[in-house]
């Protein structure tokens, strides 16, 4: 059987569900003033991309993901780190990790916004819902490594410390890729969701609320962008992971 060629299979689905959208919001199937052609939202997206200011508000939000993410993978990763290769600090902070892992990250929200100011209050809503991913996917890389290797290891004399930056922080690193991948993700969809409750001067999720009650194509637009760039973010890390892989600096389970 000659296998089918899927390549161009996501473009082709693409143009068929926007054709779709398209007639069916020209020939009135649907509300064109709820769900506009597609003709004219690649229009607004046509505009939006020609205006300085809409990268400013691209900026605005990469730029308090960003912050986000790089504070919870500095905290997240260390605490794994001392999760995996610690019993006792395991035993004592996985209750308060998996609490507020599984606590919807949007109604802490409201409490950082009481007993933090400004900027630091958003960046704290990200850091720490994106470091408990880190923890918990650290944690888990470390834990991986079989005792019978560690023994050996010890009667080799060689101590905790040295086992971990020797072997298991390479072997930590595919649990850690696949976290980040989830931390960045929750990291973007948090800083639009901020931007849309607390509001901002500028921001992605700002622009989408304030286009939304008078200018839909606009709104739609917004949404293919967010879209576009969580997608790309995604790409990134999986680049990364593919050339490590290459390089066989990832240990596959």
């Amino acid at each position: 059987m000659i296998p089918m060629r899927t390549n161009g299979m996501p473009i082709v689905v693409g143009l068929v569900i926007f054709l779709v959208w398209e007639i069916a919001a020209t020939n009135l199937w649907v509300d064109p003033t709820l769900l506009p052609p597609a003709s004219r939202v690649f229009s607004a997206l046509a505009s939006l991309l020609s205006e300085a200011s809409f990268y400013r508000h691209v900026e605005a939000t990469l730029w308090l993901m960003a912050k986000g993410f790089v504070l919870a993978f500095l905290t997240g990763v260390p605490i794994g780190v001392l999760m995996g290769v610690n019993r006792s600090a395991n035993a004592s902070m996985s209750f308060y990790v998996d609490f507020f892992r599984t606590l919807p990250a949007a109604a802490l929200i409201p409490m950082f916004m009481v007993l933090f100011e400004g900027d630091l209050a958003r960046v704290l809503v990200i850091a720490l819902s994106g470091s408990l991913i880190f923890a918990v996917a650290c944690r888990s890389g470390v834990q991986s490594f079989e005792p019978e290797r560690a023994q050996i290891l010890s009667v080799l004399g060689i101590s905790p410390i040295g086992r971990f930056f020797k072997l298991q922080m390479w072997e930590m690193l595919s649990e850690l890729l696949v976290g980040a991948r989830i931390a960045i993700s929750l990291s973007f969809i948090l800083a639009t969701v901020i931007e849309m409750l607390l509001g901002a001067h500028y921001g992605l999720g700002d622009l989408l609320l304030s286009s939304q009650p008078t200018d839909k194509p606009t709104m739609y637009a917004v949404i293919l962008v967010l879209g576009v760039i969580g997608f790309a973010l995604n790409a990134v890390l999986q680049i990364l992971d593919d050339a490590l892989r290459r390089m066989g600096l990832l240990h596959t389970h």
